[in-house]
C-alpha cells in the first residue's frame, strides 16, 4: 500500500532541507496548475472569474480591505 508522495520522498536518500525544498516546489505546482484550471475550464471560469472581476485594484485582497 502506498503512503502517499510525501512517503515517497521522505523515503529518498536526501538530506531534510532538500526534501523540504522539493515538497514546496511541488505544493507550488500543484497550486498553479489548479488555479490554471480555473482560468481553462468553462464551468470552472464562470465561478472563478469573480474573482478577477473587481473594477478597482487597491493592491489589498478584499479580506484585507474588509477588515480595515
Amino acid at each position: 500500500m502506498s503512503a502517499g508522495p510525501v512517503a515517497a520522498v521522505a523515503r529518498l536518500a536526501q538530506p531534510g532541507w532538500l526534501q523540504f525544498a522539493a515538497l514546496v516546489l511541488l505544493a507550488d505546482l500543484a497550486n498553479y496548475a489548479g488555479h490554471r484550471a480555473w482560468h481553462e475550464i468553462g464551468p470552472l471560469w464562470r465561478l472563478h472569474a469573480v474573482h478577477h472581476s473587481r473594477p478597482t485594484w487597491t493592491g489589498c485582497p478584499p479580506a484585507a480591505v474588509r477588515a480595515s
